[in-house]
């Protein structure tokens, strides 16, 4: 047996409440609500902002003291995205005055297109895209805008040639917040294309007076899709990313064509988990051929979850939803790329960088030891 819908979930009552308000947009009845609950829920899940909007005009049915918080983070996150908004116009600007293709992945303008409301997403970084011939040119442009890595020069020089190739992306900080670069979409474990540049698909946006390109729609549904799958769905947010953009764009989607474009790049089962997560939980109207009928019932422990999936489940959910053998197997190597943990044991020299792979074993291990460990211990003394 395996998940069918929304009520094989099995999701508490706060959390039925929430998926509902979110699906209806209204509240049929709130009497057995623990209002504490349901707001860590809210900020956990980082959907609060939508929480505040809802129940702006009808604060008779939350508890005073908890609008009265909802309202502080509203508040907070009002200034981060209006600072965010403006520094992520700007990095567009300088990077395309040098000629570099810059594309911006969600954020603000998610936040505008499909929810119709700058504050209505919380956002805490961001993401732009670049062709990898672009990479380090981009990179040195936000260097000399003031960005850097944060980390010393081993530790910088060790993130640029193992972490951050292996993940496709470069981390640059500045002024308390981080700008992902992307140089691919998709992470090195996934297929890879010939003259990848030239699959992509993109459209026109006037952003006030500064034209730029975005993805095309059938693009969009793929990325939101990866994106909530490479996260694990740690956030109900993402899902609902989704649910919204299909809301808004369902008549101009070619479902076909995404359907295509997930299968030529070895994605389909992905992008049809994510589809299939938000369909059940939202009951974003779908096509059959984007859907799974039922799912593993591990995914219970993803979505909206009481507590974080242990590592092997985590493992678990890539290596059943990655398509192909090969890409399986190189899944599970990939499981040992050596990532920023590894630099706690030992600074190693620049040419011996290679070692950190059996350190990473040992992490490996040394965590998987301990959730089993935890969990044993914990049921021991509390059941």
């Amino acid at each position: 047996m395996g998940l069918r819908s929304l009520k094989d979930f099995n999701f508490s009552y706060e959390k039925s409440l929430i998926t509902e308000i979110l699906r209806k947009e209204k509240i049929e009845k709130n009497g057995r609500i623990d209002w504490e609950k349901f707001l860590n829920i809210l900020i956990s899940e980082d959907i609060y902002p939508i929480f505040y909007k809802f129940f702006l005009n009808r604060k008779e049915l939350i508890p005073e003291s908890f609008f009265k918080i909802l309202e502080i983070l509203y508040e907070k996150n009002k200034d981060r995205v209006l600072f965010l908004k403006e520094r992520t116009i700007y990095i567009l600007k300088k990077l395309m005055e040098n000629n570099i293709i810059a594309i911006p992945l969600r954020g603000f303008l998610l936040s505008e297109r499909v929810y119709e409301d700058l504050f209505l997403r919380s956002f805490n970084d961001i993401d732009i895209f670049v062709f990898e011939r672009d990479l380090f040119k981009a990179i040195d442009i936000l260097k000399n805008e003031g960005f850097y890595f944060d980390l010393d020069e081993k530790r910088e020089n060790f993130l640029k040639k193992i972490h951050f190739r292996l993940y496709n992306e470069y981390r640059l900080y500045k002024e308390n917040f981080l700008v992902e670069i992307h140089f691919d979409i998709l992470p090195k474990r996934f297929k890879k294309i010939k003259n990848f540049e030239n699959f992509f698909e993109f459209e026109n946006l006037d952003l006030n007076g500064l034209k730029i390109y975005i993805f095309s729609k059938e693009w969009e549904i793929i990325l939101l899709s990866i994106h909530s799958f490479l996260h694990k769905y740690s956030l109900l947010k993402f899902l609902f990313d989704i649910h919204k953009f299909i809301l808004k764009f369902k008549k101009e989607i070619d479902f076909y064509k995404v359907y295509e474009i997930s299968k030529i790049l070895h994605i389909l089962k992905i992008v049809k988990l994510s589809l299939t997560l938000t369909n059940f939980i939202f009951e974003t109207d779908l096509p059959s051929f984007l859907k799974f009928k039922n799912l593993p019932i591990f995914l219970k422990d993803f979505v909206l979850k009481e507590k974080e999936a242990y590592g092997f489940k985590k493992d678990l959910l890539p290596l059943i939803f990655i398509e192909s053998f090969p890409q399986k197997i190189y899944h599970t190597l990939s499981l040992l790329n050596p990532d920023e943990n590894v630099l706690n044991f030992i600074l190693l020299p620049e040419p011996l960088f290679f070692l950190y792979y059996p350190v990473r074993i040992f992490l490996i291990i040394k965590n998987r030891l301990f959730d089993f460990l935890f969990l044993k211990t914990l049921k021991f003394f509390c059941f």
